[in-house]
């Protein structure tokens, strides 16, 4: 008897930092830099100087989130490279200048390691539902975890040939 294929839980399982490589993760920072970039230097007629970094920030967070602690140091890095290359000599002081970058530096470090934070958590319960699931996909009898309000959170392959529904028609009900 074929063993039914179990869902993976989420149609966004490439992001899934169980899955990214550390190429892919660091890859992903050059994408949302320039992202950034064009919208900074899009709006740079409006804003001039006075928010030269502030729409790095969002850029560096999802950096972080996205790859972890690494990524967003790397974000941090090139929004502030290229941010002081190309709006370096439109009219901010030499002291503005310096000052709005070691600002942004402090804020991307510290967003840098808030989102490595929020990556570690993600890969760690990650980790404990593949755990949880391979102990569901092995115990010989039928298992059902529901929450505190007594929905169906997971659904064991010996509760699926006992009752004969799959997780995916049972999951989310009472």
């Amino acid at each position: 008897m074929n063993k039914p294929v179990r869902p993976t839980g989420s149609p966004f399982r490439s992001l899934d930092p169980a899955v990214r490589s550390p190429l892919s993760r660091y890859a992903a920072v050059i994408p949302i830099v320039a992202l950034a970039f064009i919208v900074r230097a899009t709006l740079q007629p409006i804003v001039g100087n006075d928010a030269l970094f502030l729409l790095f920030v969002p850029a560096v967070l999802a950096a972080a989130i996205i790859g972890g602690f690494g990524p967003g140091i790397a974000a941090t890095i090139l929004s502030l490279a290229v941010g002081n290359i190309f709006f370096l000599g439109q009219s901010a002081g030499q002291a503005v200048l310096i000052s709005n970058s070691i600002g942004f530096l402090a804020s991307g470090l510290a967003i840098a390691a808030f989102g490595g934070w929020m990556w570690t958590t993600r890969l760690a319960a990650t980790a404990r539902e593949a755990h949880l699931n391979s102990i569901l996909d092995t115990v010989p009898d039928a298992m059902i975890v529901i929450d505190t309000n007594g929905i169906i959170q997971s659904f064991s392959a010996a509760a699926e040939r006992l009752f004969g529904y799959e997780l995916a028609e049972v999951r989310g009900k009472m």
